[in-house]
């Protein structure tokens, strides 16, 4: 739902127009891209991801699109470049294999996309600290002795993830194979990253929906074709999904449900569904993910209100209610109710009210391991503290004279004598 293509594509599923979706990997030429992963990104980004779409027509606006799908998703499951940086390239224009490595900073040199010249890491640092969108990722490689760059066969720089990508090979409209690849420290999240992409842009491949793989060759040696654009499974209950939703529905009637909401349900058994969730629905984890897209699909407001079947009555605790009547007494008679921290520094819970500052009398106290400030030491065993540093930063204050009360001394010293009179 990031992008006009996802939408769309949800959208004419859901009213039927087009059915459930299947993503084919379909590699068009004999030998497969490779992309090598150095063991000197081990400590940067140890995890990569590849896949290319092959045939594909960009207009302005699908070009737009698309570095817009990147930049959402930057922002949102990537968690602003920290955990996963994507990169996109016109595989046109460079050569595989492709390497993923990292070097110090004053050895990298090339030209960034849309700079006029070639940068030194250090110098390209200090540029894109003054970009007003990029400067906000300059602090992912501060003070880290090497810096990951993704390099093809010929030593063309391509990117400095999780940064910027080369001006060599910058995506156009006359762009006809994109190669897409995925830096990360998460893996789990760059296949998600990675199966969006290719699966709301291949439908402007001439063989629509169509992927090809890379064949990525992790550090220790381990091969891994990406994309992996199989479908997950889900083992469920109709009547779970009947009693979860509030809603009496036959089995044939949940599978025609949640087909509208790209998922595709078979009857395993007379109450057991088997639910296969594309690459596109990363968000269903559990099945009572499951109930809720047949609830979506049912409409919410065509569920029929009950009233539940347990009688739970609210009411406020006593303690409460004798509470909010002191408080709405007191406010009556001109005080203010002075509501400070639980936690007060070692100054003055003890110096100001005139103890001795000795590990003795810490010993007694509840202190705070490591505290970050100065002014949040103890945890306070008197409210008195509080109320005068109240009034001190109050003493410039106009009303001649301020009343403040803490209520929950009035509150316990009520309870003690209602204690000692009627006990």
């Amino acid at each position: 739902m990031l992008c006009l293509e996802g939408l769309a594509l949800a959208l004419r599923v859901f009213i039927g127009i087009n059915d459930y979706q299947n993503y084919q990997i379909k590699n068009q030429t004999q030998e497969i891209n490779k992309f090598f992963v150095d063991t000197s990104v081990a400590k940067v980004r140890p995890y990569v991801c590849s896949a290319i779409l092959r045939n594909i027509k960009f207009t302005n606006d699908t070009l737009i699109g698309f570095m817009e799908l990147q930049d959402k998703l930057h922002q949102n499951i990537c968690r602003g470049r920290s955990l996963v940086s994507m990169g996109t390239h016109d595989l046109d224009t460079i050569k595989g294999p492709f390497t993923f490595k990292a070097l110090p900073p004053e050895q990298i040199k090339f030209k960034a996309l849309n700079r006029s010249e070639e940068l030194t890491g250090p110098e390209l640092i200090n540029n894109l600290n003054q970009d007003p969108k990029l400067k906000h990722y300059t602090n992912l490689l501060k003070d880290e002795p090497l810096y990951p760059i993704l390099v093809d066969s010929q030593g063309i720089v391509l990117a400095l993830p999780p940064l910027i990508n080369g001006d060599h090979s910058k995506l156009t409209v006359n762009t006809r194979n994109v190669f897409i690849d995925i830096t990360a420290k998460d893996l789990t999240k760059a296949k998600i990253v990675l199966n969006t992409l290719v699966a709301m842009f291949s439908i402007y491949c001439d063989d629509q929906f169509t992927i090809e793989q890379v064949e990525v060759i992790t550090s220790n040696g381990k091969t891994i074709n990406y994309p992996i654009i199989e479908t997950k499974s889900f083992l469920t209950d109709s009547r779970y999904i009947s009693n979860i939703t509030g809603i009496d529905l036959e089995n044939e009637e949940i599978i025609k449900l949640l087909k509208k909401m790209g998922l595709k349900a078979s009857l395993e058994s007379s109450c057991k569904l088997n639910v296969e969730v594309p690459i596109t629905r990363t968000d269903i984890l559990h099945p009572c993910d499951i109930a809720e897209d047949v609830a979506i699909a049912h409409g919410y407001n065509n569920i029929i209100k009950k009233a539940p079947t347990t009688v739970c009555n609210g009411y406020q605790q006593p303690i409460n209610k004798l509470t909010d009547l002191i408080r709405f007494e007191m406010a009556a008679s001109g005080y203010i109710e002075c509501l400070t921290m639980a936690l007060i520094s070692k100054k003055d819970m003890l110096t100001n009210m005139l103890e001795d500052l000795n590990e003795n009398v810490l010993s007694e106290c509840v202190q705070i391991f490591k505290s970050k400030t100065s002014e949040f030491e103890l945890f306070r065993n008197s409210l008195i503290p509080g109320i005068l540093k109240t009034l001190e930063a109050n003493k410039a204050n106009q009303v001649n004279k301020i009343k403040l009360c803490k209520i929950f001394i009035i509150i316990f010293k009520l309870l003690d004598f209602l204690y000692k009179h009627l006990v």
